[in-house]
């Protein structure tokens, strides 16, 4: 996707939505999403707004607590975009409701449940090169849906991949694409980060799967196969073949963990030059077992 549609996707994006008041956009847009969350956004968002030459964008995805309103109240420098009338939580559209709504050079994803050091970006602003994301290191459990990059490769990538339902794992392969698009993974320190403990009922809570190893189990295979597509490829798939593709993963996954037995199943590849006269067709396979000592 150019540019070019990517600023009409947004201007037709945010008509749909409702947006706060704000200023002329600073440097870098920290993007933090909230459905249910409320009580960690609390506990996080000043130490967001703390943060140098940054805006602080917080998408209401259909929050139960009416996170927006407490924003707006209590935060008004903060910008709200709402998203209404989801049942379910998707991180990989929350996340792009609120890129797609800012204008800044460099994005921040912090999950609301991050503590971000209050010189975070004091650090790193000197130090940013466009060539490359920024991410925790070493990796630690929810440490990796909080990273830096650049909305040039938000944009080259297309932002997240919103066919991914479920917990887990829409960051992993973002920045898995951020890599394939030609981006160089750099560090930050883990110390700029703390993450605020909570229970699986409430990370599962709103999502789709709310099977914290299924979910994980659907979309990591999905990651994989798509991956190894895009390679074959040299490109990202189109939206069409990204919904087939997951629904076929997820269908063959839940029939793996309900058998509790070796699930087996082929991609086709497709768009392959044909000899003359002749044909040829070609697949990958994929093989679906459960953990070992399982019956």
């Amino acid at each position: 996707m150019m540019i070019g549609a990517l600023s009409r996707l947004r201007e037709k994006r945010m008509s749909g939505y409702s947006l706060s008041s704000h200023c002329e956009p600073p440097l870098v847009s920290i993007v933090t999403t909230c459905k249910g969350r409320l009580d960690h956004l609390q506990q996080t968002i000043d130490r967001m707004l703390a943060q140098p030459q940054a805006q602080v964008v917080v998408v209401d995805y259909s929050c139960p607590q009416a996170v927006g309103d407490w924003v707006e109240r209590c935060y008004p420098k903060a910008r709200v975009v709402r998203v209404p009338g989801r049942q379910v939580y998707n991180a990989s559209h929350s996340r792009n409701v609120g890129a797609l709504q800012t204008a800044t050079p460099w994005l921040l994803f912090v999950d609301a449940d991050v503590l971000l050091a209050p010189d975070f970006l004091e650090q790193w602003l000197p130090r940013l090169q466009t060539s490359h994301s920024y991410h925790a290191r070493p990796w630690i459990p929810s440490s990796m849906g909080t990273f830096l990059c650049t909305r040039e490769a938000y944009d080259k990538i297309q932002g997240f991949d919103e066919c991914m339902q479920g917990w887990g794992d829409e960051d992993r392969d973002f920045i898995a694409r951020l890599s394939l698009a030609g981006y160089q993974a750099d560090a930050y320190p883990v110390g700029l980060i703390s993450i605020i403990e909570h229970s699986d009922a409430l990370r599962m809570q709103n999502h789709a799967v709310n099977e914290r190893q299924l979910s994980a189990t659907i979309n990591r295979t999905y990651i994989n196969v798509k991956h190894d597509l895009m390679r074959l490829y040299g490109d990202e798939l189109p939206l069409k073949r990204r919904r087939v593709l997951y629904q076929k993963v997820s269908s063959r996954v839940r029939e793996a963990f309900q058998s509790r037995r070796v699930v087996e199943f082929a991609v086709p590849v497709v768009d392959r030059l044909q000899p003359t006269g002749w044909q040829c067709q070609s697949s990958l396979h994929y093989r679906v077992s459960p953990p070992t000592g399982v019956d």
